[in-house]
């Protein structure tokens, strides 16, 4: 139990309270003190759900369940006089300021306390201004800590907060994570529709965060489109389930935009979401003076609006009306996650940097490097700054490996240059097709590096037989067939190398059958392999070459790939080079000294 005090030292404390916790804790005791009875609860009135909610204080004595149902009459009389009400067992004071004086002390007395009204009035006045002047507080500190835009919390309080935290965690030995948060091409969104739409959208984008996070998480805006988030005693696999959960939350953030072009003006703008703003149903945000004017030619009532618009949703975008049209907006974010104490036992920075430098400090660099490689790797995405350093290292790895593979590939070049240039096509072709196809990035990886060096054995084959421009007898065909055994022999000094062995390997088998050097079919043949078996038929089609009196124009090579579909390749990835044809097309009209293996 609380130690008594003196009627006079309790309100004394209640001055100096600046929080509604340490308020309430301590005017548990001051009803005791002046009316000699017992706080059974704390309890306000919510105006949004309409329901009486427990008010937590830190001391457990001030808080025991409510002891009377919650839609009670005695508690409606209590919320429609907003003064004392008493009964035999129970007793309501109000104790809020005269614009919240729906907060309420639930006591059970020893005695009538309408019968001491001296000190009740003087009671209800000292709670007033205490309640009043904590109001005001809260007002203050709302305005020093939180951003007045995304109403999240300030860098100012992130920076506080975070120090704290840090410091606990240090002391307590626990884990602490770190989220950065960046939307992506925001500055896009803001010069394409305005800055008052991109504050709308950040201010979207902050609520669906909130509302994927813990209770106990810190979320502040960091500055600009950037948000960070402190998750204490969280590891870095934990760290990073709550980030993607964050991210889905924001990737499936229903925004529209909404064009709208009467006869004779020009096009307008308007910005739909259910999400935004008090309107349960949805918000529109005028981009300029001109779709402010067109609203007057809309119906003037909103649900009629509403209705029109959800009409449009509903139907596909040919059937929308020719001055009236709505397509979605896609709003995606990318995150970078550092942790404190792992990142710091694994991080490849130097002992004098980790001495000299806070540990706060270090983990928002180690966060923010990772949300900078995030963006660069291609948005939408999450990445550890252990994933950072592995891609680091990897990134090394994969430079000494390509340089590896042009020097291997300088004698080809040397021998015969236009089999060099077309495997550098090839390469970039097969690359295109694996990510239409949406390969792993090691098999991307593999199958661009593979397809570069898919005829490196031709440089063990005579120029003259390369370059013979007669039809090839038999015995000459077998000889040039014998590529792909020189270069995988070539490739087997090298154990860099091996990864790629299947695709040199197999790149000339065919999809039914009857393909060299194995004769193997099907999924027996490695996908790289298929990929680059279509690159390689296609380019030698439509490239100059000096033993090709006509090469073939873009329309006759497509069609030879669908006469072939299922015979010499395979359907799925013919489809899958007919679906990225735009993009293959470009690398056509590259100059070879524009190609490059990188």
């Amino acid at each position: 139990m609380p130690t008594p005090l003196h009627q006079s030292e309790i309100l004394d404390r209640l001055f100096r309270q600046t929080s509604f916790p340490n308020f309430l804790s301590t005017l548990s005791r001051l009803p005791k003190a002046i009316f000699n009875c017992q706080v059974l609860s704390f309890i306000r009135w919510d105006r949004e759900t309409r329901t009486w909610i427990h008010m937590h204080s830190e001391s457990r004595d001030a808080y025991f369940e409510l002891p009377i149902p919650v839609h009670h009459p005695f508690l409606q009389e209590a919320l429609k006089t907003k003064c004392l009400v008493e009964t035999e067992k129970f007793a309501t004071i109000p104790i809020g300021p005269k614009s919240q004086k729906h907060f309420l002390v639930l006591v059970k007395p020893r005695q009538k306390i309408s019968t001491r009204l001296a000190e009740l009035h003087w009671f209800l006045a000292s709670l007033s201004t205490i309640t009043h002047n904590i109001e005001k507080f809260r007002i203050m500190e709302n305005l020093a800590f939180r951003d007045n835009l995304t109403k999240l919390y300030n860098r100012r309080y992130f920076y506080e907060n975070f120090a704290t935290t840090m410091k606990s965690a240090k002391h307590h030995r626990t884990h602490t994570s770190l989220i950065m948060i960046d939307i992506d091409h925001f500055k896009a969104v803001n010069d394409t529709y305005g800055h008052q739409i991109g504050d709308q959208i950040l201010m979207g984008v902050s609520k669906r965060i909130e509302g994927a996070l813990r209770q106990s998480d810190i979320v502040a805006r960091y500055g600009g489109e950037e948000i960070v988030v402190v998750l204490s005693h969280t590891h870095t696999s934990d760290a990073y389930v709550v980030a993607e959960k964050v991210r889905r939350a924001v990737e499936k953030m229903p925004l529209f935009v909404v064009e709208i072009q009467p006869e004779g003006k020009e096009i307008a703008h308007l910005l739909y979401s259910h999400e935004f703003g008090k309107d349960p149903e949805c918000l529109y945000f005028p981009l300029n003076d001109e779709s402010v004017s067109l609203l007057k030619d809309l119906p003037n009532t909103r649900p009629t609006l509403d209705r029109k618009i959800k009409q449009l949703l509903d139907r596909p975008p040919h059937e929308h009306p020719k001055n009236c049209k709505i397509s979605p907006l896609k709003v995606t974010i990318s995150l970078g996650i550092a942790a404190f104490p792992e990142d710091f036992v694994h991080s490849n920075k130097g002992t004098s940097l980790l001495e000299t430098t806070k540990e706060e400090d270090l983990l928002i660099y180690m966060a923010d490097k990772a949300l900078y490689r995030s963006k660069k790797a291609g948005r939408n995405r999450t990445l550890t700054y252990r994933n950072v350093q592995e891609l680091t290292s990897s990134k090394q790895g994969e430079d000494k490996i390509i340089s590896k593979i042009k020097a291997a590939m300088q004698p080809l070049k040397l021998h015969h240059e236009a089999t060099y240039f077309h495997c550098l096509r090839v390469s970039l072709i097969s690359h295109l097709v694996s990510q239409h196809l949406n390969l792993s990035p090691e098999q991307c990886r593999l199958t661009k590096l593979g397809a570069a060096l898919h005829d490196i054995g031709k440089q063990a084959i005579d120029v003259d037989l390369l370059d013979k421009i007669e039809r090839l007898t038999d015995a000459e065909f077998e000889t040039l067939k014998t590529h792909v055994n020189l270069g995988v022999h070539t490739l087997e000094k090298h154990p860099e190398f091996s990864p790629f062995l299947p695709v040199v390997q197999n790149h000339h088998e065919r999809w039914s059958g009857g393909g060299y050097p194995q004769n193997i079919s099907g999924t027996q043949i490695p996908i790289e392999a298929r990929i680059v078996s279509v690159a390689d038929a296609y380019d030698a089609m439509v490239s100059k070459r000096i033993y090709q009196k006509k090469h073939k124009t873009e329309k006759e090579a497509l069609a030879e790939l669908k006469k072939w579909e299922g015979i010499q390749f395979d359907p799925e990835v013919v489809r899958a080079f007919l679906g990225a044809y735009d993009a293959i097309r470009r690398v056509q009209y590259l100059k070879n000294e524009e190609l490059n293996l990188i």
